[in-house]
């Protein structure tokens, strides 16, 4: 996760989402240690890129909406489960760490839900943005 900037719209949002699920993969397949960088941001789910997004001004007009909170709240359980995933890696449980992002792990829920919830956002937003 190198380049860590703000991101500016819902679709460099899941593209960052993304990113995480590839490097949490990468680092259990090659059984290698997360940075860290990776695990501060991984901690402090308002200092990743999409963190950094959803506090952003360009945010602000829809931090009211039931949308924006689900997002917010999608965001965090995210964080909570490569949290959790990052403790593996770091302890040097791989194996464990593979089960925790199988196709029917908490993690993948949290994932799904969380791209689900930018997508529902960035519809939202496309129609309360004037043209």
């Amino acid at each position: 996760m190198a380049d860590v900037s703000t991101v500016l719209n819902a679709k460099a949002a899941i593209s960052r989402h993304i990113q995480w699920k590839i490097t949490l993969q990468l680092a259990i397949t090659l059984q290698e240690p997360l940075t860290a960088e990776q695990i501060h941001q991984i901690r402090h789910a308002r200092e990743c890129a999409i963190g950094r997004w959803l506090d952003s001004p360009l945010t602000f007009g829809m931090r009211s909406s039931l949308q924006y909170s689900n997002l917010v709240r999608r965001h965090l359980d995210f964080h909570r489960e490569m949290g959790r995933i990052a403790d593996m890696i770091v302890d040097g449980q791989f194996e464990e760490a593979a089960r925790a992002i199988s196709p029917s792990s908490a993690f993948l829920e949290s994932s799904k839900a969380l791209a689900q919830a930018v997508m529902v956002y960035d519809a939202l937003t496309a129609i309360a943005v004037p043209v």
